[in-house]
């Protein structure tokens, strides 16, 4: 059997490419009514502008790494989306958490600091875009270095393999940060598997 897209006429790829833009649309406009019931009018509406256009094209912009971990992909994702167990794993080695808001939620906000192991202090703050039980995370990090971070979750036996996608919003603050990027986020997924194998 032919893949659906594949039996589809030009017409129908362009109709349904429109329909996936404007259900983004429609995604930023909701976040962006969300903040500004918060009182928080310019600041957060002028990362979503930024944010808006992040994944049209990634070229330059993308820094992608995957991982097979001994664990079933619903364990994986509430490691992602329970605070208690995101605060122990998120970050590089050695790194320690500090949350003050976390809202596992779609546009729900994550405001933390991470101290690193000489006491220094990172203030970050995100906000949770899409969730999908057992297959997906979607953060926006909405303070420079502003990116999406796309995780995948994808079964593959009793084990499942995760897809990490950070997409920067421009290809000059990906070249800036990828060489402490992507050792990182290597460190990170070490923890993950760390914390995967403490839960109950």
């Amino acid at each position: 059997m032919r893949p659906a897209h594949e039996d589809q006429s030009p017409a129908d790829a362009i109709n349904a490419y429109d329909r996936a833009v404007q259900a983004h649309h429609r995604d930023i406009v909701a976040l962006r009514e969300a903040f500004t019931k918060l009182g928080m009018h310019a600041g957060w509406n002028s990362q979503l502008d930024k944010l808006e256009d992040l994944t049209v094209d990634t070229t330059g912009r993308e820094l992608c790494t995957s991982r097979l971990l001994d664990a079933a992909s619903e364990r994986i994702y509430r490691a992602w989306i329970e605070p208690v167990h995101l605060e122990r794993w998120w970050g590089p080695s050695g790194f320690t958490n500090e949350f003050q808001v976390c809202e596992p939620m779609p546009s729900g906000r994550w405001k933390f600091v991470m101290v690193s192991p000489g006491g220094e202090r990172f203030p970050n703050e995100c906000v949770f875009v899409e969730l999908v039980p057992g297959q997906k995370v979607v953060i926006d990090h909405v303070v420079p270095p502003r990116f999406r971070l796309i995780a995948l979750f994808g079964e593959e036996g009793i084990r499942t393999r995760v897809t990490w996608r950070q997409i920067f919003e421009s290809k000059e603050v990906c070249d800036n940060v990828k060489e402490i990027v992507v050792p990182s986020n290597e460190e990170n997924l070490d923890r993950l598997a760390a914390e995967l194998a403490a839960m109950s």
